[in-house]
């Protein structure tokens, strides 16, 4: 079992894989689609075949493969068959079964079609089972995805809904379930009107509807109704049974299959049965038929109008329209499968184009279509020294003769600051003149060609160029502007103020440790002066002076004296300095 499921996921890798190859990216995508079967629930009995609809809605978004695991109550149910015909799968080709196994009540399929397909109910298979026991049968999906037709191979699979069968014992009759009014009907002298019907599933009998449910039928009951008979089936005239069910406002049909049917309801009142209602319900769950996309001259052409040609129909509700998108932009509504590009540039294109029918389903398509460039320009000359304010831009170069040119001047951020149409003579030269000024910045010129057609060549680029202030003077090859020469004139300047501010700071410095050394000296002096007085008149304070006191005080005086002449050339040289 293990290697079943490994070799199952390995067989949807390499699927997804080969579908990114083939296909190509279309409309955009998101996670939306729903997994679901039908009928939702079954009332059924021992012996009674059951066909059971495995469908996908996947909400405007086109997918192209699928795959899920089935699992069933192998007790109560057994599988006769799984179709996988035209009629009952959108689907063409199938990578893994669709396989069953009433042993282990399995159901495993992974397929896919060639191409996408959008619709709220599109078919994938049918299954049909024959009841074999009683009981609630509970039919769950696993293992599902849903592939976008994008070529990323994203799962869009959002919501998965099951299925529940309720089976009876054969002894008990099913009856359907009508919810019954019980009343007295008021007496009236006319016959019923016709009833007026409202289906939310299917609101407009005149449209063509892609949704399969059970639904809902109401209409407005008069009081003096006191019959309905209803019928559901092919015939668009039918008149039903002239025999009451009762009396009820609402009733619950079940799921339609694809084609036209017709409900039939009648009142009956004391009078009689009034006229029917014949109410058309027009379903369509399958898709427009598979068609291809041609290109006139080829996927690849220079050609910048390509024509393409695709056509399909769809057998039941017939093709509404068309609908044509370029690389995920506008998307285009066509009542014909003939269209004629716009001009286009070089390059690849992804067209994806969509039959819608009148129910909605959709099937669709992509290719890859190339645009093919014609021969590129050449630029051979821009200016040089382009200086701001002044102008005087000039181009020039080469390309096919006689052949339209668009020219722009663009800056570094490719925003354009100017474009014109030229055209090259005989020859093949053009010239692009520009003599408005340029602010300061980078720009590079950038060239196209264009022929009669439309068709365009790849877009040719120059270098980028300098726009700049004009010199005032040039030195040694080096280019002084303006606004340099007035920097460097305040550079200069604050060098001169710095370094005639550091020297007068130098200047006070020095002054402060010249006074310094004169203070010094002038209080060494003066205290020498005072010891020598102090001991002189100590000496002289008994008024006699002996002659050793004598000889003392010569030494002293003398000591003064050599002091005051040293310490005086000390002070003046001091005072000079100072005074400088």
């Amino acid at each position: 079992m293990y290697y079943s499921k490994l070799k199952t996921k390995i067989s949807f890798i390499i699927f997804l894989f080969i579908t990114l190859l083939v296909f190509n990216v279309g409309f955009s995508v998101v996670e939306a689609a729903t997994f679901f079967l039908s009928p939702k629930t079954v009332d059924a009995k021992i012996g009674d075949f059951i066909d059971l609809e495995v469908r996908i809605n996947s909400e405007n978004q086109g997918f192209n493969a699928a795959q899920a695991i089935i699992q069933f109550p192998k007790d109560i149910l057994e599988v006769k068959s799984v179709d996988t015909s035209p009629t009952d799968t959108i689907f063409n080709f199938w990578i893994d079964g669709p396989r069953f196994s009433n042993e282990e009540g399995k159901i495993t399929f992974l397929g896919g079609t060639t191409n996408g397909v959008v619709g709220s109910s599109i078919q994938i298979l049918k299954i049909v089972f024959v009841v074999k026991g009683i009981g609630e049968a509970n039919i769950v999906v696993s293992d599902a995805a849903v592939t976008a037709s994008d070529g990323s191979g994203t799962n869009i699979l959002s919501t998965i809904e099951v299925a529940r069968f309720d089976i009876k014992p054969t002894t008990i009759k099913i009856e359907p379930k009508i919810p019954t009014i019980i009343r007295e009907p008021s007496i009236v002298k006319n016959l019923p009107k016709k009833p007026e019907i409202s289906i939310s599933l299917y609101p407009d009998p005149k449209e063509w509807y892609n949704s399969i449910d059970d639904f809902l039928v109401k209409w407005s009951l008069p009081l003096d109704i006191s019959g309905i008979s209803t019928v559901l089936n092919e015939n668009p005239s039918f008149v039903p049974e002239s025999k009451s069910e009762g009396i009820f406002d609402t009733k619950i049909f079940p799921v339609l299959k694809d084609g036209v049917q017709y409900l039939h309801i009648k009142f009956k009142n004391n009078i009689g049965w009034g006229p029917v209602n014949h109410y058309r319900l027009a379903i369509d769950t399958m898709p427009p038929l598979a068609f291809n996309i041609d290109v006139l001259k080829g996927l690849k052409t220079d050609n910048p109008t390509p024509t393409i040609l695709f056509e399909t129909n769809d057998s039941l509700s017939g093709l509404k329209h068309y609908l044509v998108m370029i690389n995920n932009e506008d998307i285009i509504t066509l009542e014909n499968g003939e269209y004629i590009l716009p001009v286009q540039d070089p390059g690849e294109l992804n067209i994806s184009i969509r039959a819608v029918d009148m129910a909605g389903n959709i099937r669709e398509n992509n290719i890859i279509l190339e645009i093919l460039p014609i021969k590129s320009p050449v630029i051979t000359f821009v200016s040089e020294n382009l200086f701001v304010g002044e102008g005087g831009l000039m181009a020039e170069g080469i390309a096919l003769p006689n052949t339209k040119l668009l020219l722009y001047i663009k800056d570094k951020k490719e925003a354009v600051i100017f474009s014109m149409v030229s055209e090259s003579d005989k020859d093949g030269n053009w010239e692009l003149v520009y003599d408005e000024p340029l602010k300061k910045n980078q720009y590079f010129i950038e060239v196209v060609s264009q022929d009669d057609r439309g068709a365009k060549s790849l877009f040719v680029k120059s270098e980028l160029f300098k726009v700049k202030e004009r010199p005032l003077l040039v030195i040694a090859n080096i280019e002084i502007t303006q606004f340099w020469f007035f920097v460097s004139l305040i550079l200069i300047m604050s060098i001169v103020f710095s370094a005639g501010w550091f020297s007068y700071q130098l200047w006070r410095k020095q002054v402060g440790r010249k006074a310094v050394i004169a203070q010094r000296d002038v209080v060494n002096i003066l205290n020498t002066i005072k010891n020598i007085t102090n001991k002189m008149l100590k000496n002289y304070s008994d008024r006699n002076i002996s002659r050793n006191e004598a000889g003392e005080m010569k030494f002293l005086l003398n000591k003064i004296k050599t002091k005051i002449e040293k310490t005086q050339k000390y002070i003046i040289e001091n005072i000079k300095e100072i005074g400088k």
